[in-house]
């Protein structure tokens, strides 16, 4: 299908985004749904300009704040609370990515946190975050995806969810492929075991 464009904050809380997990359903109403249906509700932060953000715990710091981001499959954390974790043996994982953009070539490490980190009472386990030197703290996907379904009302700033458990074990890595779009192609790269780049074009 033809993508037109991105839905941003601004449409994102003119409906209510109810998600069911399960049955892999997304249903988009005008109105909001009835917190009752769901198991638990809590409220959210929402700012002009910025995604919804709510709060975690881990170990004894209170009210870490994380902003939702739906477009990112993990999250990121500070560089300086990655060093925290080090220090109290929270991080199973550590992988160094190295990416380019305009500044030049960047590093970065993908981390897991063995335990720790804790939502509204109910352990994360094993979460995937990248390592964020902007000092930004964000949860991707896959944190929404633990719960058996879950809904966001902006008219009343909640968060609405069912869930027996969101903790996970064992977190394998994930390979990225960088794509790229550039005349009306899509190119997929990648480095083999010699490390001599390939690619592959798609024609759209």
């Amino acid at each position: 299908m033809d993508i037109d464009g991105i839905i941003g904050i601004e449409s994102f809380r003119k409906f209510s985004w109810q998600v069911d997990n399960i049955k892999k359903h997304l249903v988009v109403t005008k109105d909001a749904p009835s917190a009752s249906t769901y198991q638990t509700c809590d409220g959210y932060e929402d700012m002009l300009n910025s995604m919804p953000k709510i709060w975690f715990k881990h170990d004894e710091i209170d009210n870490i704040a994380f902003l939702i981001d739906t477009r990112a499959s993990h999250g990121s954390i500070a560089d300086d609370f990655t060093d925290y974790l080090k220090n109290k043996s929270y991080l199973k994982l550590t992988n160094e990515q190295k990416a380019v953009d305009a500044n030049g070539i960047n590093s970065n490490h993908s981390n897991v946190i063995s335990s720790g980190l804790i939502y509204n009472d109910m352990a994360l386990g094993d979460i995937k975050l990248y390592e964020s030197t902007n000092k930004k703290y964000t949860i991707g996907m896959d944190f929404l995806s633990r719960f058996d379904r879950y809904a966001f009302i902006p008219s009343r700033m909640m968060f609405c969810y069912d869930a027996k458990s969101i903790n996970k074990i064992n977190v394998s890595p994930v390979r990225n492929i960088a794509i790229r779009y550039i005349d009306k192609h899509i190119e997929f790269f990648y480095n083999n075991d010699i490390s001599d780049t390939q690619e592959l074009t798609v024609q759209l």
